[in-house]
């Protein structure tokens, strides 16, 4: 019994919001809602890492006679990271990824950085809410699926913080990537999870993929 209350208390504790089913095999069924604070400055706060996704349409980027290829859209992502020294600070920003798409269809990818994350550490990724983002919903959706699988694979957490007005647009780039939402969590699902809030907070669910 302690052990199961051990789970649970670390699940409410830092949000443990995907991932590891051996978790949410004692506390998904009553797993709460996240509660984001009001402001970007307290998400951080309460944050081991912050990761920024920006979308900006590239205007004539690949723009020729026989191109196939125009309109370009970029999404450009950035992180940072506790100091381990002093674990109220961040250490400056750095550049991780710049992806390029088109027609929802990946171009290219160029990576600066490794994302140096460690087990269990608990981070957000932010969607900025740029000029082109409302039109640019199928390109965030598929970085951030990136993003996912990167934070997965080191056994850490995210929360994804998404727009008010973009909330319900990317829902459905999601379910075309196979996030679908869910309700209801049970030690039977075996997958990757995570947890989506609006900024205003009134809008929030957990997004599922079942891994076959």
């Amino acid at each position: 019994m302690k052990r199961v209350d051990h789970k649970r208390s670390i699940l409410i504790r830092k949000l443990k919001l995907l991932l590891a089913t051996v978790l949410l095999a004692s506390a998904a069924s009553a797993l709460p809602a996240m509660a984001l604070p009001d402001d970007e400055t307290n998400w951080e706060t309460n944050s081991d890492f912050v990761i920024k996704l920006k979308a900006h349409l590239l205007p004539h980027y690949l723009q020729y006679k026989t191109s196939t290829l125009d309109p370009v859209t970029s999404v450009d992502i950035t992180y940072k990271i506790r100091d381990r020294h002093r674990p109220q600070d961040f250490l400056p920003v750095k550049r991780y990824e710049d992806l390029w798409f088109h027609d929802r269809h990946s171009l290219g990818v160029l990576r600066f950085e490794h994302l140096e994350l460690q087990r269990g550490q608990h981070g957000i990724a932010v969607i900025e809410d740029t000029p082109d983002a409302a039109k640019e919903t199928g390109p965030l959706a598929m970085a951030l699926v990136r993003i996912l699988m990167d934070v997965h694979l080191q056994e850490a957490n995210i929360t994804v913080v998404c727009p008010d007005h973009l909330y319900h647009q990317i829902t459905p780039d999601l379910a075309a990537l196979n996030f679908h939402e869910t309700h209801q969590l049970s030690s039977a699902q075996r997958g990757i999870l995570f947890h989506m809030e609006s900024v205003s907070r009134k809008t929030d669910n957990y997004f599922w993929f079942d891994i076959k």
